[in-house]
C-alpha cells in the first residue's frame, strides 16, 4: 500500500529539524517501506513531488535548483511555491502505483487550496471521465464541496487522506479498512499520523505517546493543537473490482466478506503485480 505521513504542526521544530524529519520520512517511506513508484510532501502552501524517488536531492527546498556539476538534467518533478519556514502542518506522501506513473501523479494533489495525500483506491461515483491519478477525484470533491461531507456522493472505494485545507489547517480521514495511526508528540508539541504505528515513531525519531486508529468515517481537522470531529456519510466500497484492488494496496487479503491482514506481499505476488500495475486504471 501507499504510505502517508503528517505532522499536524511544525512550529515546535528548528529548520534543521524539520529538514531531518523531511529526509526520515524519504528514507523510511521510499526505502524501508519501499514506495517507488513516486515521493512528494507539502509543507504549508509549499510542495514538491517527482516520479523517482531516487532523484529527490536529500535537502528540501532544492528540487528546482540541482548542482551537478554544471550539467543540465531533466526530472519528472514538480515543485509550487517557497519552502516556509518551520509552522504549517507537514504532509508526505510515498507511492505504490495503482495507476499512471509520473510526476503529474504523485501526491500529493492540490485542487483549490486543498492539498491531500491519499492511502486506497477509489473511483468517481458518476463522472464518466476519469482523471489521470484516481486520488485527483478526492481533492475535486473537498475543493467543490468545501469539505468531506458529500465525499460519498462523488467517489466509492477505500481511502485514508491527510490533508492541509484552505485555512492552513491539517485534516484526516479514514474508512473501515485504509489505516492512519495518530500519536502526540511532546518535545514538538504537536500529533503525528501515519499509515503505520511504526512508521510514525521512526519518522518522528522523538518519544511520543501511545498510538491509536482514527475513527473511521470522522472527518478531523486540527486547529491550535485541538481538534474538531465530524461524521461524515461513509462511501460505498463494494464494487468487485475495487476489492481486489485494494488487497494490493493494502497487502490485504479477503475471505468470503471479511478482510485479513497478509503482511508484506509473497516474491510472486509482487512480481504479479509489478508486471499487471501498468495495465491497471488505463485512462482515455
Amino acid at each position: 500500500m501507499c504510505k502517508i505521513f503528517a505532522l499536524s504542526s511544525t512550529a515546535g521544530l528548528d529548520a534543521a529539524e524539520l529538514a531531518a524529519c523531511i529526509r526520515r520520512s524519504h528514507r523510511e517511506i521510499t526505502v524501508t517501506a519501499r514506495q517507488r513508484d513516486g515521493w512528494g510532501f507539502a509543507i504549508g502552501e509549499y510542495l514538491e513531488k517527482l516520479d523517482n524517488p531516487e532523484q529527490w536531492p536529500g535537502t528540501p527546498g532544492q528540487l528546482g535548483a540541482l548542482d551537478l556539476g554544471g550539467a543540465v538534467v531533466e526530472l519528472d518533478a514538480i515543485t509550487s511555491g517557497t519552502m516556509p519556514d518551520p509552522g504549517p502542518p507537514l504532509i508526505v506522501h510515498g507511492r505504490i502505483a495503482t495507476c499512471a506513473r509520473g510526476a503529474e501523479n504523485a501526491h500529493p494533489h492540490v485542487a483549490g487550496q486543498w492539498t491531500v495525500v491519499h492511502n486506497g483506491v477509489v473511483e468517481p461515483r458518476t463522472s464518466k471521465t476519469r482523471r489521470s491519478c484516481d486520488s485527483m477525484h478526492i481533492a475535486d470533491s473537498l475543493a467543490k464541496n468545501g469539505g468531506a461531507h458529500k465525499l460519498a456522493r462523488d467517489v466509492v472505494g477505500y481511502l485514508a487522506i491527510l490533508g492541509i485545507d484552505p485555512a492552513g489547517r491539517l485534516f484526516a480521514l479514514r474508512d473501515r479498512t485504509a489505516p492512519l495511526w495518530l500519536a502526540r508528540v511532546p518535545e514538538w508539541d504537536c500529533y503525528a499520523l501515519a499509515s503505520t504505528p511504526e512508521l510514525l515513531r521512526s519518522i518522528v525519531g522523538r518519544a511520543t505517546g501511545p498510538a491509536f486508529q482514527l475513527a473511521a468515517f470522522r472527518w478531523h481537522v486540527c486547529a491550535d493543537g485541538r481538534w474538531d470531529v465530524q461524521e461524515v456519510p461513509a462511501w460505498d466500497a463494494a464494487r468487485p473490482h475495487l476489492a481486489g484492488k485494494a488487497g494490493k494496496a493494502f497487502g490485504l487479503s479477503s475471505k468470503g466478506s471479511k478482510w485479513a491482514s497478509a503482511g508484506d506481499m509473497a516474491a510472486d505476488e509482487w512480481a504479479d503485480y509489478e508486471a499487471s500495475k501498468n495495465a491497471r486504471w488505463p485512462m482515455k
